[in-house]
């Protein structure tokens, strides 16, 4: 078996074969020989061994195995990071899971009567004694869903024989009052009886109000119109109602 072999200049890998290769001193191949592209990206050129010449560094040595298994490193190194970036534009282009609803808070109180609107859907959430009338004086809350959205509105109805042209609602809650400015009210008849209503999505002012009126002893809601005004008790049940409808919000996973 040959002995190592070695590199002209000690420039180029050394393989365990009766071959080298090895760098010109120009740095360029030598005239007649096949070129190679050596590990450092120097043009290299593989020509036999004389017996005489001195060995290379030992550090310098390298046989063809070490090499393959470099290169097969180096090959497998890149394929990982490419099937890596490949996961990241994939996961990139996928979208972002939807946050799940809050979740409810106790059970929906028995007195709840739900109804459901197939063509918007929103479940529309009443009190069991809340009126289903028009034509009726009320004063009450009620909650609505729609996927995880949750929310309250407050109706206030007033029932006349004569026309009032509601301008202002005032509430009142003991020593308290409560503005409703520039009320959005509707209003119809039945040729005998005209009433009117507002209808309106809570707010933080309206919350209030509703705290206030729910712990009262004495409430009444105050309707004034551009010749007249007229003013009704809020009646312990419609207290009770809107409790419920509060208790019943917060199940929903609304926030007070």
């Amino acid at each position: 078996m040959e002995g190592p072999h070695r590199a002209k200049d000690a420039c180029g890998p050394i393989f365990d074969r009766p071959f080298v290769l090895y760098c010109s001193e120009k740095g360029g191949p030598l005239a007649g020989e096949p070129t190679h592209s050596s590990p450092e990206g120097r043009v290299a050129s593989s020509v036999p061994l004389r017996d005489d010449a001195p060995s290379p560094p030992s550090h310098l040595l390298i046989t063809r195995f070490d090499l393959e298994i470099e290169i097969r490193f180096v090959r497998f190194a890149c394929l990982t990071v490419a099937v890596l970036c490949a996961g990241c534009a994939f996961a990139a282009d996928e979208p972002l899971p939807a946050e799940p609803c809050s979740s409810s808070q106790g059970e929906m109180p028995t007195s709840m009567r739900p109804s459901s609107d197939d063509k918007t859907g929103i479940t529309w959430y009443y009190e069991r004694t809340t009126t289903t009338r028009f034509n009726e004086d009320a004063f009450y809350l009620y909650a609505g869903r729609k996927a995880c959205e949750v929310w309250l509105r407050l109706r206030i109805q007033y029932v006349t024989d004569k026309p009032l042209g509601i301008t202002h609602i005032q509430v009142r809650a003991d020593d308290r009052t409560f503005d409703l400015p520039e009320p959005h009210v509707k209003h119809d008849s039945d040729g005998k009886l005209l009433w009117e209503w507002y209808d309106e999505q809570v707010g933080p002012d309206h919350l209030l109000m509703l705290f206030k009126v729910v712990a009262s002893k004495s409430a009444a809601v105050r309707f004034t119109g551009s010749s007249r005004s007229a003013e009704r008790l809020i009646s312990d049940a419609e207290k009770e109602a809107i409790k419920t409808v509060l208790g019943a919000y917060h199940t929903l996973g609304g926030k007070l």
